[in-house]
C-alpha cells in the first residue's frame, strides 16, 4: 500500500496563515471564522458550496456540540454540520486574518515611503 492514493487538500496553500489554522470542530461559540481550506475531496468542497459555505466565506459559530458538530451562522442561515465534517474543514479567525492584512499593508506603507 505504499502508493495508495491520498485525500487531496483542496484551498490549502503553503503562503496562507497555516501556522494559525485549526479545524472547524475545535472553534468556540461565537467566534467569526473564515474557511481556509477542506482536508477531503471535491465533493467535499462542492457539498460546502452548495450549502452556501464556499472556501473564503466568513461565519459565526452559533452553537457547538461536546463532539464537535456545530452549527454555523451566515447572513441570515444557519447551517448545522456534523462531527465528520467539521474535522475536515480548516478555518482561520477572522479577526486574526484581518490583523495580519492590516499588518501587511503596514509594512508595504514603510518600504514605499
Amino acid at each position: 500500500m505504499k502508493n495508495a492514493p491520498t485525500k487531496k487538500h483542496v484551498g490549502l496553500r503553503d503562503n496562507e496563515n497555516r501556522a494559525h489554522a485549526f479545524p472547524l470542530s475545535l472553534a468556540n461559540e461565537g467566534e467569526r471564522v473564515r474557511i481556509s481550506g477542506v482536508k477531503a475531496g471535491k465533493g467535499l468542497t462542492h457539498r460546502l458550496m452548495d450549502l452556501g459555505l464556499p472556501l473564503g466565506s466568513e461565519v459565526k459559530i452559533h452553537q457547538r456540540g461536546p463532539s464537535g458538530a456545530v452549527i454555523v451562522a451566515r447572513d441570515n442561515m444557519r447551517i448545522a454540520l456534523g462531527v465528520g465534517t467539521t474535522h475536515k474543514v480548516v478555518v482561520v479567525l477572522a479577526d486574526a486574518e484581518e490583523s495580519l492584512n492590516e499588518e501587511k499593508s503596514d509594512f508595504d506603507q514603510e518600504i514605499v515611503a
